[in-house]
C-alpha cells in the first residue's frame, strides 16, 4: 500500500509538472507571436517615426494614467477613488471632445434595454436578476426598434429625423421597464467580483474609453461612409427602401446596425 500511494503521488506530481510546462510554452508562444510583429512594425518598420513623436507618448501616458485611476476606483472600497476616477474620466473625455457622444451612445443603449424590459414586463416575464437578462432585453429591444424603423420606412417615414423621433418615442416606452439602469447593473456586477476581477473590470472600462477617444481621430472607411453620412447615403429623404443609385452591391441590402 505505501508503495502504491507513493507511485500515485509521483504520477500526479509529474502530470501537474507537464501541464504547467505546456501552459508556459503556450504563453511564451503567444507572447512571441504578438511581440515579434510589434517589434518588426516599430523598430525597423513604418511606425518608428510615429513612436518617436511627442503626441504618441502623450496619448500613451494619458491612457496609462486613466487605466490606473479607473482600475483603482474599481478595486478599492473607499469612495474617494471613485470621485477621483469620475473627475479623471470627465477631464479625459472633454479633452478629446467625446463626452457628449459617449453620453448619447450610453442613452441609446439604455433606451434599447428599457424597451426590452418593457416587453418582458408586458409578457409577464420575471424581473431581470442577472446579466443574461439584460443581454436578452437588449436583443428584444433592438428587435422592437428594428420592426418600428422598417415599418415607418414602409410608410415613407424613415428619414434620419423620423428615426430620431422614433427613438425618442421608444424612450418614453422604456421608462415603464422598471429595471435598474444598465450602467448601474454593470457597476454592481463589477463590484461583486473578486479583487482581481474588479481590477480587470476597471482596466477594461478605461480601455473602452481610450478606444472611444481614439475613434475621434482614427476612423475607418465604413464608419465615415455609413456612420457619419447616414443621413445622405442610407436614409437621404423618406425611406430606407428608397433606391440610392450607389455602385457597390453592399449598398443594396438592409443593414440593421447602420440603420440603428
Amino acid at each position: 500500500m505505501p508503495t502504491a500511494r507513493t507511485g500515485t503521488v509521483t504520477a500526479g506530481t509529474g502530470g501537474a509538472f507537464v501541464e504547467r510546462g505546456l501552459a508556459v510554452v503556450a504563453i511564451a508562444t503567444a507572447a512571441a507571436f504578438i511581440g515579434v510583429p510589434i517589434w518588426e512594425l516599430i523598430v525597423p518598420g513604418p511606425f518608428d517615426w510615429h513612436v518617436q513623436t511627442a503626441a504618441y507618448w502623450q496619448g500613451g501616458l494619458e491612457a496609462v494614467a486613466l487605466i490606473a485611476i479607473v482600475s483603482a476606483a474599481f478595486l478599492l472600497r473607499p469612495r474617494w477613488p471613485r470621485a477621483l476616477a469620475i473627475v479623471a474620466v470627465a477631464l479625459y473625455l472633454r479633452r478629446h471632445a467625446v463626452d457628449a457622444a459617449l453620453l448619447v451612445d450610453a442613452l441609446y443603449l439604455e433606451i434599447v434595454v428599457g424597451v426590452g424590459m418593457t416587453l418582458r414586463r408586458l409578457l409577464r416575464v420575471p424581473p431581470a436578476s442577472d446579466s443574461l437578462d439584460y443581454v436578452l432585453a437588449f436583443v428584444a429591444g433592438l428587435a422592437v426598434w428594428s420592426v418600428c424603423a422598417w415599418t415607418a420606412s414602409a410608410f415613407e417615414l424613415g428619414s434620419a429625423r423620423d428615426l430620431q423621433w422614433l427613438t425618442v418615442l421608444l424612450a418614453a416606452a422604456a421608462a415603464f421597464g422598471g429595471q435598474r439602469p444598465l450602467l448601474a447593473q454593470l457597476w454592481r456586477r463589477a463590484r461583486a467580483q473578486t479583487p482581481a476581477g474588479r481590477l480587470w473590470c476597471g482596466a477594461l472600462a478605461a480601455w473602452l474609453l481610450v478606444l472611444f477617444a481614439r475613434a475621434r481621430v482614427a476612423i475607418g472607411f465604413d464608419t465615415q461612409w455609413y456612420g457619419l453620412r447616414g443621413a445622405y447615403v442610407l436614409v437621404p429623404d423618406r425611406s430606407v427602401y428608397e433606391p440610392l443609385a450607389l455602385t457597390s452591391p453592399v449598398h443594396y441590402y438592409p443593414k440593421l446596425y447602420e440603420l440603428f
